[in-house]
């Protein structure tokens, strides 16, 4: 389960839908109350549209339309305003200025835990559970759809808590649209020629392209959709520019880590791109490393299952330069793989975060294990790149029998509330048992903290790094 903080945000307008009261953030709308039973209507993916306003209007009718479309457990019954306070506002929302929304308040019979289990039952189509977890007093689970050229990954966030006899439940849809790029930011077909600039490097390097070069760059660039608008955690830290001369003015790319490029137009800032297309792939990163000859050492893909055999990764040494990327992966055994958080694209906090802790248990007194796989953030220089932020997967073989032992010892609770700090320095790991089965075990607590002597025993295992990205750079000092 997701343990998930309340976002608080004005509700913006109330509009009649039907036979409930929907919440919007844009003009009246009208639509049909959520199905109680009936089959799922289908979403589609809105065709890309030349105007913001289109764009805003399209992200506004889908909300409307997978509000009405979710189905609720027999015996749903609309409500007009929040059946319980706790629900009076989202509990998880995206936060951008770019975000439309749809919600209802209903009342079901049931408990929280059906109604949960109905909803995980008939997500909608194209839909899938991103987690469920307790917030307050209430519980939630959280279905994310499929993003377009047209708007972000919509959310469907179910929240349901004890109402009486019955359940209270608050559904909130929310996307983000994408706006519009300019003709502005567009590279023209005849540019003659481009300066490349790595800036992260000591001392930034320089590079004058030609022609054929700089024309191979603006295709690049002109492929690039522009970045959905939200808050995020990455360094906005620039490590390359792209300088084209047109019409007598400067465009100019601003590269980063974080998948983004910031673009100014005769000093007036654009939209900004995302490096990655919708499919998550991406040229550009590859393209410009290749320009300014980095060499990137991934690690060889793991097939080891013994101490032994691993001992041949050398992709662990500091001197090897990892490629810029997302995410870390590592195959402690034949067809098991353990895919590390993305702190880029999603929780930048993920990897120290206490995180599912609902789903989390005690090592069973009869389970064997095999290996622990440990996700850990590091902090490494390159030279001529400077100090970098890395995401390291990390194997260590073995049956890990001091650590079961710390792992199966019980908590102490704590003497008062927790503060929000509380919830981080957790090792992010877990435990790879004799048939293949990934646990993530609960690390016990003391007080509010984790548990010191259960950290360390995680700590003092002797992992392998099998894969490492770069995930941002560090300002230099």
């Amino acid at each position: 389960m997701v343990m998930r903080m309340r976002w608080r945000i004005p509700l913006i307008m109330l509009v009649a839908a039907g036979g409930l009261t929907a919440c919007a953030s844009s003009p009246q709308t009208t639509g049909a109350a959520p199905s109680s039973s009936g089959p799922a209507a289908t979403s589609s993916s809105a065709s890309p549209v030349t105007t913001n306003t289109a764009r805003r209007n399209v992200a506004q009718q889908l909300v409307n339309k997978l509000l009405a479309d979710v189905q609720l457990p027999p015996g749903a019954q609309a409500q007009p305003s929040a059946p319980a306070s706790i629900l009076t506002d989202p509990g998880a929302t995206q936060v951008s200025a770019n975000l439309v929304q749809a919600f209802g308040w209903f009342v079901v019979p049931g408990t929280e835990a059906s109604v949960l289990a109905f909803e995980t039952a008939h997500p909608l189509p194209g839909f899938s559970s991103s987690g469920s977890g307790p917030g307050f007093t209430e519980q939630d689970e959280l279905f994310t759809g499929t993003q377009t050229a047209d708007h972000g990954p919509p959310l469907i966030d179910v929240e349901a808590t004890a109402d009486g006899s019955n359940v209270a439940v608050r559904i909130n849809v929310g996307v983000i649209w994408r706006p519009v790029r300019t003709a502005a930011e567009h590279v023209p077909d005849s540019v003659t020629g481009a300066t490349a600039v790595l800036i992260s490097s000591d001392p930034a390097t320089s590079v004058q392209l030609d022609q054929a070069t700089a024309r191979q760059f603006a295709a690049t660039l002109n492929d690039l959709d522009t970045q959905l608008p939200a808050e995020r955690s990455c360094p906005p830290t620039p490590t390359t520019t792209l300088t084209f001369t047109t019409g007598g003015q400067k465009l100019v790319f601003e590269a980063g880590p974080c998948g983004s490029v910031v673009v100014t137009a005769g000093g007036v800032s654009q939209p900004t791109l995302a490096e990655y297309t919708t499919a998550g792939t991406s040229t550009l990163a590859d393209t410009l490393n290749s320009l300014f000859g980095i060499v990137t050492s991934p690690a060889p893909p793991v097939e080891a299952t013994s101490p032994a055999s691993l001992s041949s990764v050398q992709a662990s040494s500091p001197d090897a330069v990892p490629p810029v990327g997302s995410q870390v992966a590592a195959t402690p055994a034949p067809g098991v793989t353990v895919t590390c958080p993305d702190i880029v694209h999603g929780d930048p906090g993920a990897i120290g975060f206490v995180g599912d802790i609902a789903a989390q248990r005690p090592p069973a007194k009869s389970t064997v294990f095999r290996a622990v796989v440990r996700c850990e953030l590091v902090t490494r220089k390159y030279p001529g790149l400077g100090t970098w932020q890395v995401e390291l997967a990390e194997v260590a073989y073995g049956n890990p029998t001091a650590l079961i032992t710390q792992l199966r010892a019980a908590s102490k609770p704590p003497d008062g509330a927790c503060g929000m700090g509380s919830q981080y320095g957790y090792p992010w790991f877990v435990l790879i048992e004799t048939d293949g089965h990934v646990d993530r075990a609960a690390v016990p607590t003391q007080g509010c903290f984790a548990s010191p002597s259960a950290v360390a025993a995680v700590n003092e295992l002797p992992f392998k790094v099998v894969d490492a990205v770069r995930v941002w750079p560090q300002p230099a000092s």
